[in-house]
């Protein structure tokens, strides 16, 4: 076999390697096309620290039941009220009995979702709801003012 002959492994590595250089010249084409000036300029800049993990939480539908069985409330949200001392009537976390359009139904818990721009930390008016450096959307219940701007948002 021809050594300079374009097989299919070639022809991959040939064409990933093109999507790889496309793809970053797509995400930050000014990083190609910008001049030297510019650049120091804007690494002279303060920046935010960037965040060092990226969290997911994985939640396996098949296994949520509510807490239909034991019958009480659902952990999860007993679970989030008292570790973030919410106040009585309030949940943060709830789980709703979704109907399918086919019969059958699931249960759909709903807890924060921990948002890389979150709605809550840009409305707070006190600054109490924060990314801290890992990414995780905290809470600082001293500096809280009990608005509920966050829940609302």
């Amino acid at each position: 076999m021809d050594e300079k002959a374009l097989n299919r492994r070639k022809f991959l590595k040939i064409s990933l390697g093109a999507a790889g250089v496309l793809a970053a010249a797509a995400a930050s084409p000014m990083a190609f096309f910008s001049n030297s000036n510019k650049a120091t300029a804007a690494s002279s800049e303060v920046m935010p620290p960037q965040k060092i993990r990226a969290w997911c939480m994985v939640i396996d539908l098949k296994k949520c039941e509510g807490c239909v069985t034991l019958g009480t409330p659902p952990h999860c949200t007993q679970a989030c009220i008292q570790g973030h001392y919410v106040p009585q009537g309030q949940e943060w976390i709830q789980v709703y009995h979704v109907e399918l359009p086919g019969g059958g139904s699931y249960f759909m818990p709903t807890p924060c979702y921990q948002c890389e721009n979150a709605p809550c930390v840009n409305v707070c008016p006190v600054a109490a709801t924060y990314h801290d450096r890992s990414g995780i959307v905290l809470i600082d219940h001293h500096r809280c003012i009990g608005c509920r701007l966050c829940m609302a948002a």
